[in-house]
């Protein structure tokens, strides 16, 4: 830590304000991403469950490990699950008729947020698939419209060539093609 260690090293003074009225009370910070495990083992409260999953938060085995080994995850407090969602931005998955003086079994409520992941997954997954056949049937329509084009404007070129509207040297120069092209392409 490299930032203000009292009270005094955060307050401007410049304002006018005197020293003498402020106590200088220093401060305490606690990183419990550095806490080691025997540091963990001193807390005594809940505070060693919540220190510790913000510690691992970011390593899913780890909180896997720690959720289904230490028993105190089966029952911990409100507050400390209130304190792990605000500080690890989890919208932890409490049951509907959970009352908040009831304990509260982190691993079931992680496995209902897991089972809720995987639901909102699959719909987006569902969604994804519904959007890419839509696609296909447009691309399929898209096609079909052009075939039929081609195929009208053949028969077009077929009556010219026919009917001696047009010759066949005329409907290539037209098209900017050679005779041979258009036999071929009419046939």
């Amino acid at each position: 830590w490299s930032g203000p260690g009292c009270l005094h090293d955060i307050i401007d003074f410049s304002t006018g304000l005197d020293k003498s009225l402020v106590d200088n009370n220093r401060l305490i910070i606690l990183q419990p991403a550095k806490l080691t495990d025997a540091q963990l083992q001193e807390c005594t409260s809940s505070l060693r469950q919540v220190f510790q999953f913000i510690r691992d938060a970011k390593d899913k085995a780890k909180i896997r490990t720690l959720i289904n080994t230490d028993k105190k995850f089966r029952a911990m407090p409100y507050q400390a699950v209130q304190v792990l969602e605000q500080v690890t931005h989890t919208n932890i998955k409490l049951p509907k008729n959970y009352k908040k003086e009831e304990p509260v079994d982190m691993c079931q409520a992680i496995a209902e947020m897991i089972a809720d992941g995987r639901q909102e997954a699959d719909k987006r997954a569902d969604a994804a698939e519904q959007r890419a056949d839509a696609a296909e049937q447009r691309a399929d329509a898209a096609e079909q419209r052009a075939d039929a084009a081609v195929s009208e404007l053949k028969q077009v070129v077929r009556s010219l060539a026919s009917n001696g509207h047009s010759t066949v040297s005329g409907i290539a120069k037209m098209l900017g093609k050679t005779e041979a092209q258009i036999i071929e392409w009419i046939s």
